[in-house]
């Protein structure tokens, strides 16, 4: 198919003509049908085939009779992620070393997990020039075999900036922002002499960053990288860090599940 744009509006207008069923999957359309086709003033609600599947899905429907993800797998007779919650929150204890809550999402399609708060606790380089928080820790999954770990970090000695990493738990994805803005590129990299993962970053879309992070380099690990030293320090961990700071987890680091 090939579809494309946003959802129309006349579909609501079409079900009050006795339309059953709308089959709208696998097309490179975005919106929401929910407004549209799931409300409760809707009485006459058709069968809906839509691209509602997964954490980012192209289309929102909550009452979507079969959904689909952008490599075409549907949930019809699919596996209701909340039963999986405590196994998470025990998964998660081991891989990151941190306690977390898990909910069942979007109907039973996904587990969203949040690691519990503790004290606040800095990391600062050796020279405590920089030092850095993070503030937000969480976990996005709808299967055991693919995730997706956040990380937020403030940096609150020598410089003055919010830094936001997605990272994928299988494949190379990641996503890396500063203070709100997406970064041109992220990349995660089997590189490190036992398979270890790291990321590769390019910043220079943003204005005043102008930066590239290369975590497969034994020079990045080694020098300043400016904006990008919580990246350092995740990847290289204590090594570069002043004798009081905390250790972040490694979320390039995290696998998957089963």
């Amino acid at each position: 198919n090939t579809l494309t744009g946003t959802v129309p509006l006349e579909i609501s207008l079409l079900t009050q003509k006795s339309l059953v069923v709308i089959e709208i999957d696998r097309n490179d359309l975005v919106g929401s049908l929910d407004e549209m086709l799931c409300g409760e003033e809707n009485q006459f609600r058709p069968t809906l085939k839509a691209d509602c599947l997964g954490l980012y899905p192209e289309i929102e429907c909550s009452c979507c009779t079969v959904c689909y993800d952008e490599s075409g797998n549907n949930d019809a007779g699919g596996v209701d992620m909340c039963q999986f919650e405590i196994l998470f929150e025990i998964w998660l204890k081991m891989n990151i070393k941190r306690g977390a809550t898990c909910d069942c999402a979007e109907g039973g399609r996904s587990i969203l997990c949040h690691f519990l708060s503790s004290e606040p606790c800095d990391a600062c380089s050796a020279d405590e020039t920089a030092c850095a928080r993070v503030t937000e820790l969480a976990l996005e999954a709808d299967s055991l075999e693919q995730g997706f770990v956040l990380i937020d970090f403030n940096y609150t000695k020598g410089l003055n900036h919010t830094v936001r990493f997605k990272a994928a738990t299988v494949t190379n994805y990641c996503e890396a922002s500063v203070d709100g803005k997406i970064c041109e590129s992220c990349e995660i990299r089997d590189c490190g002499p036992s398979g270890e993962r790291a990321p590769i970053i390019k910043c220079e879309n943003i204005d005043g960053v102008d930066y590239k992070f290369d975590g497969c380099a034994v020079e990045t690990l080694s020098t300043n990288t400016g904006i990008f030293s919580v990246v350092q320090w995740m990847v290289a961990g204590g090594n570069l860090l002043s004798e009081d700071s905390c250790l972040f987890p490694n979320v390039f680091e995290v696998s998957a599940l089963l």
